[in-house]
């Protein structure tokens, strides 16, 4: 680099003298991010100093860069040293190049700009394959979100964060960001402030277990993952908000995660108690009821076990008729409002003694059917029976998972020996122990009517008890009325070392107290190896604290948080990064919430999807998504799920690469349907991508008057494809479009092909924004508004139709559309002549055959 860059006469110095971009975008040349980066210091992904900060500066501000740091070569000039602990300024690809070629005193090659739209060495446009991150001239704005003066209507586009595996992105994610930055961009075409930030869920179990397996720390595997990520997602092309950019692990972040908790706590809903927990052998943790599926844990799929202990819980039950009324207000899909309705499991019933037993039944009416009692096996009755087969069976089935024992096997039971006197015609009944009578469910204990319900006849049978046929009766004034649940409360706390901590301290003296020094740091522990206890409870200096009520020696609680929990809130936080005073300022929630659309998988209906509801309910009494919409799966190429240990997995790197972001983009919105997905497919892929090359075709040609047929189609096809992107139809999107252009092969004005593009830009943003400047254009295509229709022109007004004798063709008329079978002889006279016609058959639109 010569020494006129060197002296940074600004940032278009660099420009002038490399030949390459018309302005490198610095983040220190706005003011709101020097003030960002000084709150920002103490912890971040990405390595930045003050010296690192200086080259920036004299780039942007014409100021002289006195410590030169760069960011790829970590040498520091004056202190030959570099810290990866302080700054909070993401590198770009530019920047990291201009700094790179000072620093080494090489040649800054490769410092490519998405404003100009050139490459130095190539001359040509780099976004021509869409490889090229957008940068922040297209962002749809820098998140100033309390701005009274703006006008237009914001609109909140959120995906599921991803999690950083070290795995990097497969195409099962960029079939969730692709095609939902697509539907964004649209929107953003509507004329709405778009907002789609993105930020990576950081804590829990894959992250410590990798670093297990690799003999690394949790914490710089994560940051390194974090940093592979964020590139690959850059390379998607896709419109976030990269200054909103959050990571759960951060302290900054988790501060509010602990704050929550605590606020919670205050309220009631969160409490520590002993009781049965599902345990993991294999992660060596509790997991929550959710995250049990069939007997088996989610993250490892080794078998659950039944373990007393004493653990976290969030009381979301108290939430349970909420959680199921908020539903019907929810534009959400269907099966995932009856999942959670399902998983939440309201029941209205009434509560009957049979003598010391009480039961819980949602058929009171059929009480004289009863032919048996049964309970479940932590029922404080079963204490009293000693058997030794009884208290076997009783350990045996309490070991068991609430999933397991109401799955759809085959049911257990013991007979106790013992008779319970039914209440209404006081009958005999045997009491019976049974795995699928759960205790957290009623009472606890049910009456067995095998004559009415499949699950007591199934049971009845297999141990030969009676199944009296007698009829229902007027239940009123029979028992006590009441509602159970199906929903548990919520089990968050892990035994594991990668989380956040739980802001609480026991004191010997004031009992349970409340941390006052947020954010609690998870210390960095080299030891982090799961022993069955918190591995934070082995680090000294992390348990030892203070008692802030008596001052006196207290410890902190050393089990960490459900990584669920971080992300059980981070669509707010999103909005006020910056905010060190409270989670989200009254403003902004009431100017940005709800989440107008969110999108991520169905599998997170009973788990993310319902916690998140509740943490929404519980701060803000409002729910947080008014729009969902799932994505579907990716097969591997052979129609089997992606996996490592399959081989089958896709990363989107060597397509971007070959292809180009707009090319796999095209790709993943055309070859799929978006709720649906689909095995991987390269050749479906290769014949995609023909079809950009027929939209550059269209360039070479010069422009005619459109043809009614045209312009009824250009106006149909306006209209279904707003539609469409509106719905995330992106596979009939795509094809209205392609038939639109290959009508245009016949001809077409420049209002058509302008319109072409400006409708095809949510699905290429790259290659479309080059389009339209070949088209005269020096506007950010995103900045122009989507097409409009004309309800007049969505018919034609006159067609052609052919004239048959005999089935043969014999000419061609010009008639009204629609017109009628008389207005279509009447035009074929001429024709015909005056032959004697036996018959006629007349297909509107289409064609007219005389008989004759």
């Amino acid at each position: 680099m010569n020494d006129s860059v060197k002296k940074s006469r600004g940032r278009d110095a660099i420009i002038e003298d490399n030949g390459t971009a018309n302005s490198i975008f610095c983040g220190l040349f706005e003011e709101k991010t020097r003030r960002t980066n000084a709150d920002a210091r103490e912890r971040a992904s990405c390595p930045v100093t003050a010296a690192s900060s200086a080259v920036r500066r004299s780039i942007c501000l014409k100021e002289p860069a006195k410590d030169i740091l760069c960011g790829i070569c970590h040498k520091d000039k004056e202190n030959k040293s570099f810290s990866r602990e302080l700054g909070s300024f993401p590198m770009t690809a530019a920047s990291n190049a201009v700094r790179h070629s000072i620093c080494l005193k090489e040649p800054a090659k490769d410092i490519l700009c998405g404003i100009c739209l050139k490459d130095k060495e190539n001359k040509s446009f780099s976004r021509e394959l869409g490889s090229f991150p957008m940068t922040d001239k297209n962002l749809p704005f820098d998140a100033v979100f309390v701005d009274k003066d703006r006008t237009k209507s914001k609109y909140y586009c959120l995906e599921m964060w991803p999690y950083p595996s070290a795995a990097g992105l497969h195409v099962g994610h960029a079939i969730n960001f692709m095609p939902a930055d697509t539907h964004a961009r649209y929107k953003k075409m509507c004329g709405y402030d778009v907002f789609q930030p993105m930020g990576f869920d950081a804590f829990g179990l894959p992250a410590e277990n990798y670093a297990l397996k690799i003999g690394g720390h949790p914490k710089d595997i994560t940051e390194q993952n974090i940093a592979n990520m964020r590139k690959q997602l850059k390379s998607l092309s896709c419109m976030f908000n990269w200054e909103s950019e959050l990571t759960s692990s951060d302290p900054r972040y988790y501060k509010w995660t602990q704050w929550i908790f605590l606020e919670l706590y205050r309220k009631g809903l969160a409490y520590q108690k002993e009781a049965p927990t599902n345990w993991c052998p294999h992660c060596n943790t509790v997991i929550a009821n959710e995250q049990v599926i069939n007997g088996e844990c989610e993250r490892c799929h080794n078998k659950i076990e039944r373990k007393s202990m004493k653990q976290w819980f969030f009381a979301i039950s108290k939430y349970a008729d909420k959680l199921l009324d908020g539903l019907d207000s929810l534009d959400w899909p269907e099966h995932t409002k009856t999942m959670q309705t399902n998983w939440i499991g309201r029941s209205e019933g009434a509560k009957i003694k049979f003598g010391e037993i009480e039961i819980f039944t949602t058929r009171p009416d059929t009480i004289d059917g009863a032919s048996f009692l049964v309970l479940a096996p932590e029922h404080p009755y079963c204490k009293k029976f000693t058997k030794v087969e009884i208290v076997k069976y009783i350990e045996c089935a309490k070991n068991r998972t609430e999933i397991d024992r109401t799955a759809e096997k085959e049911k257990t039971g013991i007979f106790t020996g013992e008779e319970a006197i039914n209440p209404y015609n006081g009958e005999r009944l045997p009491i019976w122990i049974a795995d699928y009578v759960l205790w957290g469910y009623g009472t606890g204990a049910v009456m067995g009517v095998p004559a009415y319900d499949a699950r007591d006849l199934e049971f009845a049978k297999k141990y030969g008890i009676a199944v009296p046929r007698r009829g229902l009766i007027d239940p009123k004034g029979l028992g006590e009325r009441v509602v159970s649940y199906r929903l548990r409360d919520w089990s968050i706390g892990r035994q594991r070392y990668w989380g956040c901590p739980i802001p609480i301290i026991h004191c010997p003296k004031c009992g349970i107290v409340e941390a006052n020094d947020l954010p609690v740091l998870l210390p960095y522990l080299k030891d982090f190896k799961p022993k069955g206890e918190p591995p934070l409870a082995n680090d000294f200096d992390f348990v030892k604290c203070q008692c802030p009520k008596c001052k006196g020696l207290g410890k902190r609680e050393t089990q960490t948080m459900d990584t669920f929990v971080c992300s059980s809130f981070y669509f707010y936080r999103f909005l006020d990064t910056k905010n060190e005073r409270e989670l989200i300022s009254p403003e902004i929630f009431k100017k940005m919430m709800p989440v107008d659309t969110y999108i991520g998988g169905a599998e997170h209906a009973c788990m993310h999807l319902l916690y998140a509801r509740f943490f929404a309910l519980a701060l803000f009494g409002k729910e947080p998504f008014k729009r969902l919409v799932h994505q579907g799966m990716i097969l591997g190429p052979d129609g089997t799920k992606m996996s490592k240990s399959r081989g089958n997995v896709i990363e989107p790197d060597q397509y971007i690469k070959k292809y180009g972001a707009d090319g796999l983009r095209l790709y993943l919105l055309f070859g799929f349907n978006f709720r649906d997905g689909g095995p991987w497919n390269d050749s479906s892929l290769r014949s995609t991508i023909k079809f950009i090359d027929r939209i550059k075709a269209l360039f070479s040609k010069e422009f005619t008057k459109d043809s009614a047929e045209l312009v009824v189609k250009r106006n149909q096809t306006v209209k279904s494809v707003g539609e469409d992107y509106e719905n995330f139809n992106f596979n009939t999107a795509i094809a209205r479009i392609m038939e639109f252009s290959n009508m245009m092969q016949g001809g077409f004005s420049k209002e058509s092909l302008e319109t072409l593009v400006l409708l095809i830009a949510p699905s290429l943003p790259n290659l479309s924004q080059k389009w339209w400047t070949d088209l005269g254009h020096k506007t950010d295509i995103f900045n122009e508004r989507f097409p409009t229709y004309d309800a007049n022109n969505l018919q034609t007004k006159e067609i052609e139709i052919a004239v048959q004798i005999n089935s043969k063709i014999k000419g061609r008329i010009i008639i009204a559309a629609n017109a009628t079978q008389e207005e279509a002889e009447g035009a074929s006279e001429a024709i015909i002549g005056s032959v004697p016609i036996k018959k006629v058959i007349y297909i509107p639109n289409r064609l007219i055959n005389f008989i004759v």
